[in-house]
């Protein structure tokens, strides 16, 4: 049975939820973000009806904002990934914008045979929206929490961003679940090319990037991969290309 775009029905029933601890201090961004897997035969379809939509993250003279797009290369089973920004719960939840997305909306649900769909807090708007534009390839991490434990992985994204631009390497956007899908946070990270996401490296010695990562809580770089998967009962990690 298909999994598809059950959002607003929820939303209605439940009202507005509280938001999320704000990233890097700055007032966090909303967005929808949509994983589809077309249909048998639909996946070009599918691609042209997404890449129809417009330049992405730059509101039309209609009022709709154009989603972010990306393309799975390898990884989890989804085809297609959608971030598309919202102002506010009840705004992107009114009748009136609700009616402006119906149509693209209702064309995905012909395409897809599964979906899913959540409301995130992430990066401000204008952050992801500088960013978004100049990278080619993203990695996508999407994580579950164990019991009580939501707060305690996000925390662990934030001071892993942090290590890493100590030493040098590329952070990610960290994303945390409000209401949708059973995910509770992801991150993404933005290389502008294969090569870039290839090279990533740091010309500190692994001494000093063990002593950064003790300085945010770490038992050193080699404690960073199972201190995070201590938090979790599952995980998705996704490669994935720019679209136009």
């Amino acid at each position: 049975m298909r999994r598809v775009f059950v959002i607003v029905t929820a939303f209605l029933a439940l009202g507005s939820l509280a938001g999320a601890q704000a990233q890097d201090d700055a007032e966090p961004g909303l967005y929808r973000v949509t994983t589809m897997r077309a249909a048998p035969g639909l996946w070009k379809d599918l691609r042209v009806l997404i890449e129809g939509q417009g330049e992405a993250g730059k509101t039309e003279r209609r009022r709709r904002t154009p989603t972010y797009r990306i393309r799975h290369a390898q990884g989890a089973q989804w085809d297609f990934m959608l971030i598309q920004p919202m102002d506010s719960m009840e705004n992107y939840f009114s009748r009136k914008v609700q009616e402006r997305e119906a149509p693209f909306r209702s064309a995905l649900v012909a395409h897809v045979d599964f979906s899913e769909d959540w409301i995130v807090e992430g990066p401000p708007h204008e952050v992801f929206a500088k960013a978004y534009p100049d990278a080619g390839v993203f990695l996508v991490e999407m994580f579950r929490a164990r019991a009580g434990k939501i707060g305690t992985l996000e925390d662990s994204r934030h001071r892993e961003n942090e290590v890493l631009g100590e030493i040098g390497r590329p952070q990610n956007f960290v994303f945390t679940g409000v209401m949708g899908a059973d995910w509770d946070v992801m991150t993404i990270g933005l290389y502008p090319s294969w090569e870039a996401y290839g090279a990533q490296s740091s010309e500190l010695t692994p001494e000093q990037q063990d002593e950064i990562a003790r300085k945010h809580g770490y038992d050193g770089m080699a404690d960073l991969a199972p201190s995070l998967r201590a938090l979790l009962t599952s995980h998705s990690d996704t490669l994935a290309t720019a679209m136009p």
